[in-house]
């Protein structure tokens, strides 16, 4: 074994159990052996695909496939580093994969014609690259070369790299193609074939390469028009060229990454595209994987950067009081883990980029608002990385004109249709053309506008994102049919700041996030609490006290039967009261209210309503509520409401005239309260305070008396 791969091999088992950096946003950021191996070691999160491809019988895969962001380089760098005792010799020798650099130096498309189109030339061009390479990393002497730009490449010591060779061979003529490709089966291809010594090449990055072309300013650039066709074809010729010269000459062994995108096109073109796919390992998590890759960094941490305190690694490193975040326009809360999740584009680099900008807050400062606004802004800031690294592939798309056209994070067909008429509306009288576009299946095409997927049955609808990548670039007619389409959460922060209404339409009875269960207003229940006026002077009455218990069971009860809703009694005089319809509810409240006064306690009593989600539980005698946000909102509010009146929230309102919509006119009418109607409790712009106190967090609504 060389002296060098003893040395790495040596220093890489010293390193083994030293702590590694967590949240690595890019592997780019690991440039050495050794740290490579604390990543093995400690952070990565290896499949039984991942597995077959690193282990040492896995040498038959050797195409890497994936979205961006998903782990490429890092498998190909993992690659490398599981064969530093297996005896081969690496191109190149001092990084652990080869890379394209700067601009592609492509002659114009008149010179070359429809070669540029064909996957053909560019698996040509990559073999040319790659054969050289190798015989001048084996030191093979060649003579008798057509090409004059192929045998200074030979004599040129500083070219070593296949990704620098392909440059070089990319700049030919049509002419000079001609000749090389002669070159290549005449004098390379029976070099390659004679070569016994074992040679490990590591091609990274060709997907940015081309990006970088298609985005360069000078017109001068082949690329310049968004030619995303190039793109593609660069990458599915990297890939052939790979297999076919591991065919050659087993001993040379070519490990390539592909974006998905490309891959789904040479699986749609390749004849030997079988094949193919039995060479690739394709890159992607499940919630199950993302959850680990979370567990595994914060194992990580500096335990300065945890709390002490906490039952598991995610309490110590988000703290308690940020375990449960309060959703803003949902009568819902969410677990921490879900709420980083639903704020990624399911990329380990987006946990990495969450988790690092959490871990610089120190423990002190991890609030639930703190926790949830940092990882609001980390959301909005991969969903501007994300839409700039795809400008390049969605050639004209105006994602801030559209922005300022979108009104709420569901949309109907129909919306859909009116925002796609706007939006060609301004940049038609921008270019005074008549153009129709398609705004919203680039948005589905990166996986920003997900559907409502209805089952069979007497399933649940859910919500469904297409994963970045899965729906290729050049795919037509993407955007299925569906009831709903939901905007994902990560653009909410970019949209709010081009259209204001936009926060005041979000769905308040769906969180929106992938997989995550679709609500429709039948789901929705609606609460009152109650509780009677003056009930410790009743109490302290030695006539009525004894008597309350019993007639009061009685009014409720009567109530609960005649309206058919559900009701509780706790506390005495406190009364929980739920139900699907508003106007039995409401129905229920007014008999009670009515029978309480004309008892002999001539009591009266305050109630208030707010609707949402409900949870249930089922012990062996039927549904019971076991939770629900609704309960909480109406309970904060109960105290604050004057003696005999009915309050609710715009919830409770808002989902009144949904049901209003689709079934008849209220019997009850809602009259909007000011300030002054309850000078009592904080308000602002409208809204009320309910929260309990300073130290809560603030619970803001606009209420309403209700009056039959």
């Amino acid at each position: 074994m060389p002296k060098e791969t003893t040395a790495v091999a040596s220093e890489v088992k010293l390193l083994r159990d030293v702590k590694m950096q967590p949240w690595i946003v890019d592997a780019k950021d690991i440039t050495d052996l050794s740290t490579i191996t604390q990543f093995d070691k400690g952070l990565l999160i290896s499949s039984p695909a991942i597995q077959s491809f690193l282990s040492p019988a896995g040498m038959q895969t050797n195409i890497v496939s994936g979205p961006k962001g998903f782990g490429k380089t890092l498998l190909l760098k993992l690659k490398r580093q599981s064969l530093i005792e297996r005896g081969y010799s690496y191109i190149p020798e001092d990084q652990l994969v080869d890379k394209p650099v700067g601009v592609p130096t492509i002659v114009s498309r008149k010179s070359l014609g429809p070669l540029l189109n064909s996957t053909q030339y560019w698996k040509q061009v990559w073999e040319v690259a790659i054969s050289i390479a190798v015989l001048k990393k084996e030191g093979t002497s060649v003579s008798g070369l057509k090409c004059s730009v192929l045998s200074e490449i030979f004599i040129d010591n500083l070219l070593t790299s296949p990704c620098d060779i392909f440059d070089c061979v990319l700049s030919l003529t049509r002419k000079q193609f001609s000749l090389a490709l002669e070159d290549l089966r005449r004098v390379l291809v029976p070099n390659i074939r004679n070569i016994s010594s074992q040679f490990a090449l590591f091609i990274d990055n060709v997907d940015e390469y081309f990006e970088s072309a298609a985005s360069y300013a000078e017109t001068e650039s082949l690329l310049a028009t968004g030619d995303i066709q190039l793109w593609v074809f660069a990458q599915c010729g990297l890939v052939s060229a790979a297999r076919e010269i591991n065919g050659v000459n087993n001993h040379i062994k070519c490990w390539v990454s592909i974006r998905s995108e490309a891959m789904e096109y040479l699986i749609a073109n390749d004849p030997m595209a079988a094949q193919v796919g039995g060479s690739t390992v394709s890159l992607r998590y499940s919630k199950t994987d993302l959850v680990k890759i979370l567990q595994k960094n914060i194992a990580n941490e500096e335990d300065n950067r945890l709390f002490q305190i906490g039952t598991d690694e995610f309490e110590r490193f988000f703290g308690l009081d940020a375990m449960e975040i309060e959703n803003t326009y949902v009568a819902e809360s969410e677990a921490i883990v879900d709420y980083v999740l639903r704020h990624t584009l399911s990329r380990p680099r987006d946990i990495a980029i969450i988790g690092k900008a959490i871990s610089d807050i120190p423990p002190s400062r991890r609030t639930e608002e703190h926790v949830s606004q940092t990882i609001n802004e980390r959301a909005t800031f991969i969903a501007q990385t994300y839409l700039a690294e795809a400008r390049v592939h969605t050639p004209g798309f105006r994602p801030d004109i559209l922005f300022s056209l979108i009104t709420s994070n569901t949309l109907t067909l129909k919306d859909l249709s009116r925002i796609s008429y706007e939006y060609d509306a301004v940049l038609n009288q921008f270019s005074g053309e008549t153009v129709q576009r398609h705004p919203f299946c680039t948005l589905y095409r990166l996986g920003l506008l997900g559907i409502v997927k209805k089952l069979g049955g007497n399933r649940a609808a859910y919500q469904s994102f297409p994963a970045p990548g899965e729906v290729g670039f050049l795919t037509e007619n993407v955007l299925p049919s569906a009831p709903f389409y939901l905007v994902h959460p990560v653009l909410v922060g970019l949209i709010s700041r081009r259209n204001k209404d936009f926060l005041n339409n979000i769905d308040p009875l769906n969180i929106v996030g992938n997989d995550r269960r679709w609500h429709a207003i039948n789901d929705v229940d609606f609460v009152f609490k109650g509780d009677v006026v003056g009930y410790s002077k009743i109490m302290a009455d030695p006539d009525l006290a004894p008597r309350f218990p019993d007639i009061f069971c009685e009014v409720v009860e009567r109530a609960k039967s005649n309206n058919g809703v559900f009701a509780e009694i706790s506390g005495g005089d406190s009364i929980l009261l739920q139900g699907k319809v508003p106007e039995k509810l409401v129905s229920a409240v007014h008999d009670i209210r009515h029978d309480m006064l004309k008892s002999l306690f001539e009591a009266k009593l305050r109630f208030a309503g707010d609707a949402g989600l409900m949870r249930f539980r089922d012990d062996g005698t039927g549904p019971q509520i076991s939770g629900g946000k609704s309960i909480r909102v109406a309970a904060r509010l109960e105290p604050k409401v004057k003696e005999d009146w009915v309050v609710v929230t715009d919830r409770f309102q808002y989902f009144c005239e949904q049901q209003r919509q689709s079934r008849f006119k209220r019997p009850f009418k809602m009259i909007e309260l000011a300030s002054t109607d309850l000078p009592e409790v904080p308000s602002q712009d409208g809204q009320f305070n309910l929260a309990k106190n300073d130290v809560e967090p603030a619970i803001l609504h606009r209420l309403y008396r209700l009056r039959r």
